[in-house]
């Protein structure tokens, strides 16, 4: 069976001109056959999401790895905290391009030195829905229409890995619209290990027309060559009235250029930082390194934000809180719900980390807080689960490994529940009686962030109507991939909070379809295999009370959400 392209990459340093991490493509050096471990997991609903970590070996018997060595290619930057990431893209495609370059059809991953640029989906080529439409405004020749947004004088984090001595072919579609005449050509620009341009070939020159037209462009990656970045080039003076269309891009590691063919969808599964890199000899001769990586989670919790954290403003919706903890930790960019409870400040938040504060916000609005596949913050509050969403994946007992099982236990057993408020007072005690006289007692006292005593008691009287009478519970699920390559799709898109389905379990089974959130998500990659490792926990537990739904609209088996 086939698998899909993976590649891991490590960012040793960061480009000279505009400060982008350079990706450098290590996949050849990872020991594959030892296995890749990915994990982001949490064990159930009231757990909180754990660091997400990675584990690989990687040969090293040049010594390339090898921190402090001063004959590395990567020295001095064998460093701790280096970014490093796994990608892949399924199905399998030669063109190398993103799919959204490739079809022309996303105007913000291409970019113009002149003039403006924007999608057509009329004039388009054969078997298209879109291209690049490049208005100039009128420019000389050699101005350039960029594949890839940043400017090309370094690679920038747009460099797409090349390996040196091996062949390349570009090509893509080109016409004009308008009025006036020009010539076109596309052109290779390889680049080194620190980004720096070495050469590049151009293509023949093309005459623009009505009609769509082929340009190309092949050549061997230079000795050191890295990266590639992709052009477009006029070779004479545009006049201002004429538009160039360029759309079926591709760039391949080819003699010659071959039919276009779609990218495969490319899905990051893990972004994080090298933790350790332990050089180590197999056998006494065959250097490795044994790397462990953790994401940034691991340094929100060394982060003290100190007197900034004063700043904080009380009396603020759970989603504002979380916004305000990462951008007071300098991150830019997040995925965050509003948040449906207010939370205070409990006066200790000058003295905890970063990673205590976030968990904090999210267990007090009864929400989640994680770093997603792409190394993005998230926030997802307690009505995206409360409100169903759509399963989006679901697969049959037979898909699943041997290791689905149930259990009854009293594990999340609660029957007499207290919630503190902000400033560490109590809020009224919550029992149910007949779960203590059927069980014992089993107490929960839970710290939040919440204002009123009326909202801390709702949270009480919440956690006894989902846990003062255990229900089965499925263990984890495992699916292996490689033998059933129909499922790539949505088990390489698959993420922590998704709802999944499990159909046609055997009829001894508590129920024929289990209804699941993703709770948490472990890869184990493999030259020759790949298991997506789910560890779940009910929907039922956490979908509240929907007026005149068939499923959740009946009185005696749904609950009210708070």
């Amino acid at each position: 069976m086939t698998m899909p392209q993976v590649f891991v990459e490590i960012a040793f340093r960061a480009d000279t001109g505009n400060g982008s991490w350079l990706w450098r493509d290590v996949s050849t050096d990872v020991e594959w056959w030892s296995g890749v471990t990915i994990a982001r997991r949490r064990s159930h609903e009231l757990d909180e999401v754990q660091p997400g970590t990675l584990a690989l070996t990687l040969t090293n018997t040049d010594g390339r790895y090898t921190a402090g060595n001063a004959l590395s290619i990567h020295y001095p930057n064998v460093r701790i905290n280096r970014q490093i990431r796994v990608r892949a893209r399924w199905p399998v495609s030669p063109n190398m391009l993103l799919e959204r370059q490739a079809q022309a059809s996303d105007v913000s991953l291409f970019g113009a030195e002149i003039g403006t640029i924007a999608a057509d989906a009329v004039i388009v080529p054969p078997g298209q829905t879109s291209s690049i439409r490049w208005d100039t405004g009128g420019a000389a020749a050699g101005v350039r229409l960029l594949v890839g947004p940043a400017g090309i004088a370094t690679a920038t984090s747009w460099g797409i890995p090349v390996v040196e001595g091996a062949g390349y072919a570009l090509s893509c579609q080109v016409r004009s619209s308008g009025s006036g005449s020009a010539s076109v050509n596309v052109r290779i620009r390889w680049y080194d290990g620190t980004g720096t341009f070495l050469s590049g070939p151009a293509g023949t020159a093309v005459a623009l027309s009505g009609t769509w037209q082929q340009a190309t462009v092949t050549g061997t990656a230079p000795a050191g060559a890295v990266w590639a970045r992709l052009i477009l080039v006029p070779t004479t003076v545009v006049p201002a009235g004429l538009l160039i269309h360029s759309g079926a891009w591709q760039f391949e590691q080819a003699v010659s250029a071959t039919a276009w063919a779609s990218p495969g969808v490319e899905y990051m599964r893990y972004v994080g930082y090298v933790d350790r890199w332990p050089h180590q000899w197999a056998n006494g001769v065959l250097g490795q390194v044994a790397i462990t990586a953790t994401d940034r989670q691991k340094l929100f919790g060394r982060q003290i934000l100190g007197s900034a954290a004063l700043t904080l403003p009380d009396n603020q919706p759970s989603g504002g809180r979380a916004q305000t903890l990462l951008t007071l930790a300098g991150v830019t960019n997040w995925s965050l719900d509003s948040g449906l409870s207010r939370l205070g400040l409990s006066g200790n938040e000058a003295t905890q980390n970063v990673q205590q504060l976030l968990r904090s916000t999210a267990a007090s609005e009864a929400g989640l807080f994680f770093m997603d596949r792409s190394g993005v913050p998230v926030f997802q509050d307690r009505g995206r689960r409360q409100r169903p969403s759509a399963a989006v994946l679901t697969v049959t007992a037979d898909q699943v490994g041997p290791d689905l099982s149930f259990v009854v236990d009293d594990a999340l057993l609660i029957n007499d529940a207290t919630v503190l408020l902000d400033d560490g007072t109590a809020g009224t005690p919550q029992t149910n009686p007949a779960s203590i006289g059927a069980y014992g007692t089993y107490s929960k006292r839970m710290d939040t962030l919440l204002q009123t005593t009326a909202e801390a008691d709702d949270r009480a009287r919440y956690l006894l109507g989902k846990y003062a009478e255990p229900q089965p519970r499925a263990s984890q699920i495992s699916i292996e991939a490689h033998s059933q390559p129909d499922l790539f799709d949505e088990l390489l898109a698959s993420e922590i909070g998704q709802r999944i389905q499990v159909t046609s379990l055997p009829s001894n089974a508590p129920t024929g379809t289990l209804d699941l959130w993703v709770e948490g998500v472990q890869d184990t990659i493999t030259d020759q295999s790949w298991t997506f490792t789910l560890d779940p926990s009910p929907a039922a537990v956490t979908i509240s009370f929907i007026l005149d739904d068939s499923t959740y609209g009946a009185l005696d088996s749904n609950r009210l959400g708070w």
